[in-house]
């Protein structure tokens, strides 16, 4: 609250920063198998998956396609849940499982779109491809656009190491038991970058088509990253409920591609 006080100088905040520094942190934190609960403002993660994933998002009964707000707010009517699923999570995990490359929009948000927002939605498009820090409180998020470069409409090559080097040490602070301490000395060298964060925007090539990704970084993420959501060897002996075969699909499709 005392950041407050003055609301001529809260304007000059950057508070967009600040909330996706703090999702990004709840999100890591969530990974933990030692953890049952999410917090952090979730809605934004919410509307990011219903806005790229369509076999995941309610039907709008009256879509407001022209509301003179921010583009999230277009979410903000009736919702037919009919024909999507709810707190399943087996579900979910099948879905993502099963999701090929034409059922994930990396563009939402086309240039008419965003000439139809507010100034103030698009005031920081110049560094949405900066490779910098984000930075609240004591917590500090590496911002990695290169790892994300589809979502620009360029092509995604293999990704670098830029900024990641110090990702423990950075998880490991919080402000517990800190409350004299002054986060502006403590992450100085971060606070530089950020001020710093014009000078670092991630340029790259224009892909022609930006759903589909070179063999090459293909093979470098299938060698990195969680194939199966859901384990597709695991056989019940008395299923019950939802039972999902997108696990098991990939897992034939990868190995008839290996012989």
């Amino acid at each position: 609250m005392p950041l407050l006080r003055d609301l001529e100088t809260v304007r000059q905040y950057s508070w967009g920063s600040a909330v996706l520094t703090t999702l990004y942190r709840s999100l890591c934190a969530a990974t933990s198998p030692l953890r049952s609960s999410i917090a952090g403002p979730l809605v934004l993660l919410q509307l990011w998956a219903w806005e790229r994933i369509p076999t995941m998002r309610p039907d709008r009964v009256q879509p407001l396609e022209h509301y003179p707000g921010p583009y999230g707010a277009r979410w903000n009517v009736q919702l037919d849940l009919h024909r999507v699923a709810r707190h399943v999570v087996s579900i979910f995990r099948d879905q993502l499982t099963g999701l090929r490359d034409l059922q994930f929009i990396w563009q939402p948000y086309s240039e008419d779109v965003l000439a139809s927002l507010p100034a103030y939605c698009t005031a920081g498009r110049a560094i949405w491809r900066s490779v910098t820090y984000l930075i609240c409180w004591g917590v500090v998020e590496p911002h990695l656009p290169y790892r994300v470069m589809r979502q620009f409409g360029y092509h995604q090559s293999v990704p670098d190491m830029r900024l990641t080097e110090n990702q423990a040490a950075l998880h490991s602070l919080d402000r517990r038991g800190k409350g004299n301490q002054n986060w502006i000395t403590t992450h100085g060298a971060y606070i530089d970058v950020w001020t710093d964060r014009h000078s670092h925007v991630e340029d790259g090539v224009v892909a022609e088509d930006p759903r589909y990704p070179s063999d090459e970084y293909r093979q470098w993420y299938r060698e990195r990253t969680v194939l199966y959501v859901s384990n597709p060897t695991r056989q019940l002996t008395f299923p019950e409920g939802f039972q999902g075969d997108s696990a098991r699909v990939q897992y034939l499709v990868s190995f008839s591609y290996n012989l």
